[in-house]
């Protein structure tokens, strides 16, 4: 898969986007889809690595891709704690869960969209681009 110049072309100033999950299949296949679709991308396998990375964060991060269902720190923590740290960094949670419940355990959390799984790449792809250009 390869990005096309035009959409290269689409972020005259690119942020990167954070992918955070348990799954390194996931991740890995995340960064790779977005970076063809020509966005920066780094992944971090949990939490708590998330956080870390946030708090040191110059200004690059664009966005966080959140998955709900983590072991060790819930996903909502996670975002609860980012939203603290960075208030206004736009973050998109994705499960495998219906949206009524993942809306019930995002309430009160500032998340830019919500993902359920399996959710077409391209939909994804399309919502973070208009996240980092808004940011």
């Amino acid at each position: 898969m390869t990005a096309s110049r035009e959409n290269r072309e689409s972020l005259r100033d690119p942020k990167t986007v954070l992918v955070v999950d348990d799954h390194e299949l996931v991740r890995n296949l995340m960064v790779r889809v977005l970076e063809a679709a020509g966005l920066k991308a780094v992944a971090v396998g949990t939490g708590l690595d998330a956080i870390e990375l946030v708090r040191r964060d110059d200004g690059q991060l664009g966005c966080v891709v959140q998955d709900l269902s983590m072991p060790e720190m819930r996903g909502e923590e996670v975002i609860r704690q980012l939203n603290e740290i960075r208030p206004g960094l736009p973050i998109v949670a994705f499960s495998a869960q219906d949206e009524h419940s993942a809306a019930e355990r995002l309430a009160g959390l500032d998340v830019a969209g919500y993902e359920q799984k399996p959710f077409q790449i391209q939909a994804m792809v399309e919502l973070i681009r208009g996240l980092i250009q808004r940011s």
